[in-house]
């Protein structure tokens, strides 16, 4: 790896600093820029619903007056099909709906009950009355019909209902007009509105004509029917919002680059003393290590305050770390795993380790009836079987978990990133292991007395300060273990 200079390397990382705050100011400026532009079209949509709603409500308005009018009197004209009557009836009714072009009765078989044309029902208005008392079916919802210049209308149709059936329909028609007066109370300035039948059929408009070019158009459909309300807005101009953003974006980079610039000018002289100090610290003990603590060294950071004082420390205690590595062996010789002063080391590691969220669990392992193999077959065979154990433990841990043997038949495991109910799966493989590799051991001469495995085990605690304690939760498992019959793990507290 190619050596840099303190200078090069903060001047480099201020570089990637500014690089990274430039894209973050465009980035942010995009999102402004979009999130304003969406908020916007979403307001406009709402807006759109909202009078959508408007104009659903005006049609049921409406249905409501055609319903109202569906009487028993209504019913007895259809069912006794008087002709005359049901004229006269629905030409005095037409009156007093409001709007009204034409209104008529049908029977069953959408027939009109009258003149047509005197009771202002034009070619289509009849057969799309055909076709939904036939075919339950109409062209439109409701069907819009602008054939005859100054009577153009949409329809309404209920049903008469007698005992459940249906004897005939009550048909009325409305002028386009309304729907136009309807769009004029909901439209906003510089908007014009327009509604179209689900075959884009024209209905009525409201607003001034504006250029495609520079519009906003949406479209949402108008609840109940099959119309759509069309809505042709000027584009907002966010153009000035957008420059005053740019430039607070551009002025903010001049501001942040010269404080970047003047920081790493200050850290670059403060950082080059401290590691003069520490230089000039370690020169002097190398030349006399002797007199480590008796000498001094000025800094300007703690962080340098700190280094300072391990290197005191560590000269000082580089002696004595001498003399405890020469009888400091953690190899269990017969086994090959650590022993009880190396776990003891691993084990605090891995305390220090569980304290950062990194789980682990300490199992205990104990052999059972080993003094029954020492006393019949001697202790060769006793050895024999307490390296087996420890060929087991080695060949189903992984490379972080921690093996050792702290006594005679008594073994503990560190497994990491683990939990008690993982453990148990990992002692069954261990112990269905042991018992297969123990009948090949020729040192047991084929016998079927072979030894099994207690063990107990605990969660390594986040609060953990002293490495006995989580292994005495463990030897107090495996004494449960051993008390409910050996051969099996138990866990602490369950």
């Amino acid at each position: 790896m190619s050596q840099r200079s303190l200078q090069s390397l903060v001047l480099r990382h201020n570089a990637v600093l500014l690089v990274l705050f430039v894209l973050m100011c465009l980035l942010s400026f995009s999102m402004s820029r979009a999130y304003l532009l969406e908020q916007r079209h979403t307001e406009q949509l709402r807006s759109l619903s909202s009078k959508a709603g408007h104009l659903a409500h005006f049609v049921e308005f409406y249905r409501d007056i055609i319903k109202s009018a569906v009487t028993p009197q209504l019913v007895d004209l259809i069912e006794f099909g008087d002709r005359d009557a049901a004229e006269k009836w629905a030409r005095s009714i037409r009156k007093l709906v409001p709007d009204s072009v034409g209104l008529a009765l049908l029977d069953a078989d959408g027939n009109v009950l009258g003149n047509p044309l005197s009771l202002r029902l034009g070619t289509r208005c009849v057969i799309d009355m055909h076709a939904l008392a036939n075919d339950g079916t109409l062209s439109a919802n409701p069907p819009v019909h602008d054939e005859v210049s100054g009577l153009e209308h949409f329809d309404i149709v209920e049903p008469v209902m007698s005992d459940g059936e249906v004897i005939g329909l009550l048909f009325a028609s409305f002028r386009l007009d309304v729907v136009e007066r309807a769009l004029s109370r909901v439209a906003e300035e510089g908007e014009a509105l327009g509604v179209v039948t689900a075959g884009g059929k024209f209905i009525a408009g409201y607003g001034e004509d504006m250029a495609l070019d520079n519009m906003n158009i949406d479209d949402v459909a108008v609840p109940g029917t099959d119309w759509h309300l069309h809505a042709a807005r000027r584009a907002v101009d966010f153009d000035g919002v957008f420059t005053r953003i740019a430039v607070m974006n551009g002025l903010l980079f001049v501001i942040v680059s010269m404080l970047i610039y003047l920081f790493a000018r200050r850290l670059i002289r403060i950082v080059s003393v401290d590691l003069d100090a520490i230089r000039g610290l370690l020169e002097q003990i190398h030349s006399n290590p002797h007199t480590a603590n008796s000498l001094e060294a000025r800094s300007q950071l703690r962080e340098t305050d700190v280094i300072l004082g391990e290197i005191h420390d560590l000269a000082g205690e580089i002696g004595k770390r001498q003399v405890d590595l020469i009888g400091d062996s953690t190899t269990d010789e017969l086994t090959g795993l650590l022993n009880r002063r190396g776990f003891t080391r691993e084990l605090q590691r891995c305390i220090e380790l569980a304290r950062r969220d990194v789980e682990g669990v300490v199992v205990a392992v104990d052999l059972d009836h080993l003094k029954r193999i020492n006393d019949t077959l001697g202790h060769a065979a006793g050895d024999a079987v307490i390296r087996q154990v420890g060929q087991c433990l080695k060949a189903h841990s992984r490379v972080t978990d921690v093996c050792a043997r702290t006594g005679g038949d008594e073994f503990f495991v560190v497994l990491m990133k683990c939990r008690q109910d993982q453990a148990q799966v990992w002692f069954d493989k261990v112990l269905a292991a042991f018992l297969e590799a123990q009948r090949h051991l020729p040192e047991l001469g084929g016998t079927d007395k072979l030894c099994t495995l207690s063990a107990g085990c605990t969660q390594i605690q986040d609060g953990e300060h002293e490495i006995h304690d989580a292994m005495t939760r463990a030897d107090s498992a495996l004494y449960e273990a051993k008390a409910a019959g050996r051969g099996l793990l138990r866990r602490y507290g369950s």
